[in-house]
């Protein structure tokens, strides 16, 4: 799936409102949307698995089911967008108009995704990094980098029974949570 994000940038002023998508329809609401004239952001990160011993990623948005569009609410054509092929609804908190999405909160979204890879760009592994398993039965265990290896497999330092002992998983399925000391 090619999800495009095509912000160059978010800034204080800008206001983006999330959009609920109808089941399977990611694609069409975004094509609709951007031929109304409508700028969409649809944050993906890099999921992966193992097949026949290789590891395999795919782009998944973030928010499944969701994207964030900029709209100007005093110019009126916030409500064509409810009526636009594959969105199910502009997610409202009020009865009349929406609320906008904090600009922080994209503005984060947008640095933290490239847009030519399309996954976050911190997830470049180190060794000394700290990082979260996601995945698998060692999931949620927060763990140490202690290498990496070249087919993409973490060597991470795990304590079991009171002795360190060395893990290899998939680069997949760990998220970094921040660098090491030495990065």
């Amino acid at each position: 799936m090619v999800i495009v994000t095509s912000t160059t940038g978010a800034r204080s002023d800008d206001n983006w409102y999330l959009v609920q998508v109808k089941a399977n329809s990611l694609k069409i609401a975004d094509r609709s949307l951007r031929r109304q004239g409508f700028q969409v952001f649809c944050p993906v990160v890099n999921s992966g698995r193992a097949k026949d011993g290789r590891s395999m990623t795919a782009a998944k948005p973030l928010f499944p089911g969701y994207l964030f569009v900029k709209v100007d609410p005093s110019g009126g054509p916030w409500r064509a967008i409810n009526n636009t092929p594959g969105v199910s609804r502009l997610v409202a908190f009020g009865i009349n108009h929406p609320k906008p999405v904090p600009p922080l909160l994209i503005a984060e979204l947008v640095l933290r995704c490239s847009s030519s890879s399309k996954q976050p760009q911190a997830d470049r592994l180190q060794p000394g990094d700290v990082i979260q398993v996601n995945a698998g039965p060692f999931s949620n265990l927060v763990s140490t980098i202690d290498s990496v290896e070249p087919d993409k497999r973490v060597i991470m330092l795990l304590e079991i029974l009171g002795r360190t002992t060395r893990i290899g998983i998939s680069s997949c399925d760990v998220v970094k949570i921040r660098s090491g000391c030495g990065n």
